[in-house]
């Protein structure tokens, strides 16, 4: 229990979420930035703001799950970084396949909900596209960012518990944005 205790206190908590939380902060504001730069494209069509929220989102919500999953394995000791470790490859694949399935249902009904709410949408077809390779590309993303910020900071003595999701999460806002923007322009 004392042993508990000692690793974990406030002060250590503040030591390791402070940095981190500032770290996520300033990526927030790059996403902002990010944001801002594509506005023109956003008000050509409207429909395409549906896509934003819900596309970092289920980044994060991809991340949040691999993490938890990564992270209890890596506590327990029953998992490697190794590309043939059983348990980190189907965490892996369990976390594509349904981010994969998701992304393309979030074009699907993105493109519905456009339609319902009088909204212009750039086409059902345009729609899946966009979702589903945008959604393909964050899951990389952030299969690549999870696993490392999990096994980094459990390497260096920290809980990956206090650090990967906060980092996966703000990685996904930038890079969902990017990749969402890079995606429009090329489909469009």
């Amino acid at each position: 229990m004392t042993l508990l205790v000692k690793r974990y206190n406030a002060i250590r908590i503040m030591k390791t979420a402070l940095p981190l939380l500032t770290f996520c902060a300033v990526l927030g504001i790059l996403s902002g930035l990010a944001l801002d730069t594509f506005k023109s494209i956003l008000f050509t069509f409207p429909g395409l703001f549906v896509l934003i929220p819900v596309t970092i989102g289920m980044g994060g919500n991809l991340g949040a799950i691999l993490s938890s999953r990564i992270t209890s394995a890596l506590h327990l000791g029953v998992i490697s970084l190794t590309p043939t470790d059983p348990v980190l490859r189907s965490d892996v694949l369990g976390v594509s396949i349904v981010g994969v399935l998701s992304f393309f249902a979030i074009g699907i009904l993105g493109h519905l909900f456009c339609v319902l709410m009088g909204f212009e949408s750039v086409g059902l077809i345009k729609m899946v596209l966009i979702s589903s390779i945008s959604g393909v590309l964050l899951i990389l993303i952030v299969i690549i960012t999870t696993v490392l910020a999990a096994f980094l900071s459990y390497k260096k003595g920290i809980d990956p518990d206090d650090t990967t999701i906060p980092i996966v999460t703000s990685v996904c806002d930038v890079f969902g944005i990017l990749i969402l923007f890079v995606v429009i322009m090329a489909v469009l």
